[in-house]
């Protein structure tokens, strides 16, 4: 019988840490000039990017009247900038007990992505904020800026523990009742959601959030049995004794596929960006191609 157990990951690893450098040299190239049409509004003089003349009005900045404009047109003039805002990424992390389950446990690659897609984040001088959720009481920080702010979240992911069954919803009013700022909401979960996942994700959505949904799965666990099987729930500690056909792996396999499929369908009419990767996928590869989906969506 399998057992739920805390898996460490050492994010200061220098292979970990290698993998994350290369990431951010990429996500660099990636970012730069890419998102500006959906980061930047218009201020005043804010930057060195200049965005259009318009008319005075009570109350400008007398520095940023254009006076050459004003001596051709007769007309008081001012300058507008583009300036980049930060974006509030809010990252939530499923920690409940079937995350934590078999030879290569789903929760390895949920710490590796989120301490990976925060580290990129905080790099570019967004906020940053980082919650776990199961059924119980779970550990939030709220967004900020800054070196220490990576460093709070690399020990919030090393000492996640096991507990309880997923609640997006759950997750999701709590995340709202604690202050978080609006902006992206990252959800990475096993999405083995009793409860029903389409209901919170309306939820945040109608809260102003931008939502995105990675979705891990797992290969099917079971790789050898005998016609006689008792299948035991990860979460909820529950038995079932089943018969078992010869092609179980495949039933298994083609009904986590129709799972992926219906969530999939269900983001993409909401227009949630949908992400799936199963425990064998490479990390930095994910996030990359995280990145270069969202630039070429927006």
């Amino acid at each position: 019988m399998m057992t739920a157990m805390n898996i460490n990951v050492d994010f200061y690893d220098p292979v970990f840490l290698e993998k994350l450098r290369n990431v951010h040299i990429v996500a660099k190239k990636l970012f730069h000039g890419r998102l500006r049409g959906k980061r930047r509004s218009m201020k005043k003089g804010s930057s060195i990017e200049f965005a259009e003349f318009r008319s005075y009005s009570p109350g400008d900045d007398f520095r940023f009247i254009d006076w050459n404009i004003m001596a051709r047109l007769k007309k008081v003039m001012i300058r507008s900038f583009w300036d980049e805002e930060n974006i509030s990424v809010n990252i939530l992390v499923d920690t409940s007990k079937s995350m934590h389950f078999g030879s290569n446990p789903r929760i390895i690659f949920a710490k590796k992505v989120s301490a990976c897609l925060a580290s990129v984040a905080l790099a570019n001088h967004d906020s940053v904020g980082l919650g776990t959720f199961s059924d119980k009481p779970v550990s939030m920080i709220l967004a900020h800026t800054g070196t220490n702010q990576l460093n709070q979240c690399f020990t919030l992911l090393q000492n996640i523990q096991p507990e309880g069954d997923t609640n997006i919803d759950l997750a999701i009013r709590r995340t709202l009742n604690t202050g978080y700022e609006k902006g992206i909401l990252i959800i990475i979960s096993d999405m083995l959601d009793t409860h029903g996942f389409q209901p919170p994700l309306i939820y945040a959505l109608a809260h102003g959030f931008e939502v995105h949904l990675i979705h891990i799965g797992a290969h099917p666990e079971i790789t050898h049995y005998s016609p006689a099987l008792r299948l035991r729930d990860s979460e909820t500690g529950g038995y079932m004794d089943i018969n078992c056909p010869d092609t179980l792996n495949q039933l298994l396999i083609d009904e986590q596929n129709r799972y992926s499929e219906e969530i999939e369908k269900f983001c993409h009419s909401r227009k949630i960006p949908y992400f799936y990767a199963d425990t064998e996928t490479q990390f930095d590869v994910f996030v990359l191609q995280y990145f270069k989906t969202l630039f070429r969506t927006n």
